[in-house]
């Protein structure tokens, strides 16, 4: 959603979201940069500010987006400090993304198909626990 610009944000100011990015510069040459888009509430429309980080390079943190908290015209909705203050901790600090176990696809496969012919014959399965 193309939302219309403001050169500047006060600490103050109510945020619904800041969203990190990566994107090509404007600038021949600058290759890819880390830009942070900060949506706030002025004059009940909404605005963003863009703020330029540095090349892509300097990062080890993922893309995220952030979003404040609790507003029913808005959806949700803090103030900038908050809000940048936690976009700096998560790319100091990295994010805590949950650890998944890698699924065995072939055996959950093998076990389905045995099932399914197992049903078709008739027959159940029962294992004791």
């Amino acid at each position: 959603m193309l939302l219309p610009q403001v050169s500047a944000v006060r600490r103050d100011e109510p945020c619904y979201e800041i969203r990190e990015t990566n994107e090509m510069s404007l600038v021949p040459g600058a290759g890819m940069r880390r830009m942070q888009s900060v949506r706030i509430i002025r004059n009940d429309g909404r605005y963003e500010y863009r703020r330029d980080l540095g090349p892509v390079s300097r990062f080890t943190c993922p893309l995220f987006i952030l979003k404040g908290e609790g507003n029913r015209r808005f959806g949700s909705v803090d103030t900038v400090e908050r809000m940048l203050y936690i976009a700096d901790d998560c790319r100091i600090n990295g994010l805590d993304a949950p650890q998944f176990e890698p699924r065995d696809f072939v055996r959950d496969y093998e076990i389905f198909a045995t099932r399914k012919a197992d049903a078709k014959v008739g027959r159940r399965r029962f294992s004791l626990s």
